[in-house]
């Protein structure tokens, strides 16, 4: 748990702007940070550079939520020459920064541990000026501790995210290994490919080869069986014919008209016999 201290009257209710300092202090106490403020900045008109009004400013801010304007109001508190009010303003600079840390520490906690180590060292400058002060002594014990946890927590975070980013690193070395695996792979598979394309058209090509010289040779020995079906069957022609018509001897026809001759000049013969042979001869015709 975070003590502060908030309020700072001291030798405010002196001086010019006693009255006003006063109103704002008790609309402070009343939780009128809004008016409070108001009557502590017309009191900077008297006094620009007063380490109290600046206190009580931030304050007021604090209590608004407004960290950085409250900071920098304390800041401002530092340069009195009262040691107590300087180790309050250091005390309740370093609540701020604790303040800060606790809204970074979800979404930032590398920013919220460099604000706590911060407020450790206005914590330990409080109790410089003022070692009787238990509060400081408190707080700087508590933020010390959540300090320590965030530091493990950070730290085993970013073994965490180093073994993660390991792990992608390998992820992404073997993805790429094996793109370039699988690349190779592809580029054998389409190497293969092309060579069984380039295989099968050149066996086409010689099946297209073979096949037209298997039908030019069919057609040749077709020729060739028709030229000596042919020479054959003339062949068997002229034997028929030499059958019919042996050697040296004649068709019946020649047979008939050599008969033919034979008879017409023998009865030419006898006719010339007939005028040549004495009377009362008679003539032996032959029949034939």
């Amino acid at each position: 748990m975070i003590l502060i201290c908030l309020m700072w009257g001291g030798d405010a209710y002196a001086g010019g702007f006693k009255g006003l300092n006063k109103q704002g202090i008790g609309l402070y106490e009343k939780g009128g940070y809004d008016e409070a403020l108001v009557e502590y900045n017309k009191a900077l008109t008297d006094k620009p550079e007063s380490a109290i009004i600046n206190f009580n400013i931030g304050s007021a801010r604090y209590k608004k939520g407004q960290y950085d304007e409250a900071i920098k109001a304390y800041s401002k508190a530092l340069i009195s020459e009262d040691r107590k009010l300087e180790a309050s303003a250091n005390y309740n600079i370093a609540n701020a920064k604790f303040r800060q840390g606790q809204t970074k520490q979800a979404a930032d906690l590398a920013g919220a541990i460099a604000e706590y180590k911060t407020a450790l060292d206005y914590y330990k400058r409080a109790m410089e000026l003022d070692p009787e002060d238990k509060d400081a002594k408190l707080n700087h014990e508590f933020v010390e501790r959540m300090l320590k946890d965030l530091l493990d927590k950070l730290k085993k975070q970013q073994e965490e995210q180093k073994k993660k980013q390991e792990e992608q690193d390998k992820q992404e070395k073997k993805s790429e290994g094996d793109k370039s695996k699988e690349g190779e792979d592809k580029g054998e598979k389409e190497k293969a490919g092309q060579k069984q394309k380039d295989q099968q058209q050149q066996d086409a090509k010689q099946n297209e080869a073979e096949q037209q010289k298997a039908e030019q040779e069919k057609a040749e020995q077709e020729k060739a069986e028709q030229e000596k079906a042919e020479q054959e069957k003339a062949q068997a022609a002229g034997d028929g014919l030499q059958k019919q018509m042996p050697a040296g001897e004649m068709t019946k026809e020649e047979a008939n008209a050599l008969l033919e001759d034979i008879r017409r000049q023998e009865q030419s013969d006898r006719e010339e016999n007939k005028q040549r042979r004495p009377a009362g001869y008679v003539g032996v015709e032959k029949d034939w």
